[in-house]
């Protein structure tokens, strides 16, 4: 089988899917597992004779005389889900049951699917700040998460004015947090005078941009994520995009990024 295949899915998954796929929703099953299903599916999936076998007296006769033929020239003996899931590209066995490697259980998985989109070294950024400026369009807040982010305002190439709305928006810049703590003094990465340098060099950055949004900056460490986020409140929803580089490579071509955009029920990062 080609390795174009993306994911194996369980039998009872197969099941579904197939009759699906010739008859449509079928109203005994429940409408989640369709739900669940279609938000995690990576087609074109893969199965072997011994699945369609398996399956053949829950499926429409259509399918089988489609599948089974197809499928027993190639056939393996006791060829298992697993052994088939290596085939894929994700080698992934979607699961309503199962939440072992390989299997991901489509009702409870940390493995998603996500909009993703990358920009490659020397490559133009602007579909990419395009699609970030219309996520925040109508939004209540705006969170911009990254410790080196007063090192990009200095290095002057920021240029948040093209993503952030007009007014109405609040925005929140986090500047890393400060330890004066006398036994931890010599373990902060952060000074006091640095600090105030980074603060202010935000602070400058943001309310001189001639745009209406409220701003305040909050201090919190992040000291232990690498990651760069911008966290979207939209009031009815909210929306992460995380960034694999610092916000300056947003709006240089410098080094590649690349951003995963994703809806989440809290800002918990």
């Amino acid at each position: 089988m080609s390795s174009t295949h993306k994911l194996v899915l369980s039998d009872s998954l197969f099941t579904v899917f197939e009759k699906f796929r010739l008859n449509g929703v079928d109203t005994s099953i429940d409408k989640d597992v369709y739900f669940n299903l279609f938000s995690r599916i990576k087609l074109p999936h893969l199965t072997n004779a011994q699945q369609i076998v398996r399956c053949k007296d829950h499926l429409p006769k259509e399918v089988v005389d489609d599948l089974l033929p197809r499928y027993l020239s190639i056939a393996i003996k006791d060829e298992t889900l697993e052994d088939l899931s290596l085939k894929t590209v994700h080698r992934v066995i979607l699961s309503d049951n199962k939440d072992q490697v390989p299997h991901a259980n489509i009702n409870t998985a940390k493995l998603n699917t996500h909009y993703a989109m990358t920009c490659r070294t020397g490559e133009s950024r602007d579909e990419m700040i395009r699609h970030i400026k219309h996520l925040c369009c109508n939004s209540k807040s705006i969170s911009l998460i990254d410790k080196y982010l007063y090192s990009a305002i200095e290095r002057e190439v920021c240029r948040f004015e093209e993503i952030l709305p007009d007014s109405g928006t609040e925005i929140l810049c986090y500047a890393e947090r400060c330890v004066f703590s006398k036994h931890k003094a010599k373990k902060s990465k952060t000074t006091r005078a640095q600090f105030r340098k980074n603060f202010s060099a935000l602070q400058k950055y943001f309310t001189g941009l001639g745009i209406l949004q409220k701003f305040r900056i909050k201090t919190k460490s992040y000291s232990n994520i690498h990651d760069r986020y911008m966290l979207i409140d939209c009031g009815s929803y909210k929306y992460k995009i995380i960034l694999s580089s610092g916000f300056d490579h947003l709006f240089t071509t410098e080094k590649e990024i690349t951003c995963i955009f994703q809806e989440c029920s809290n800002f918990d990062i």
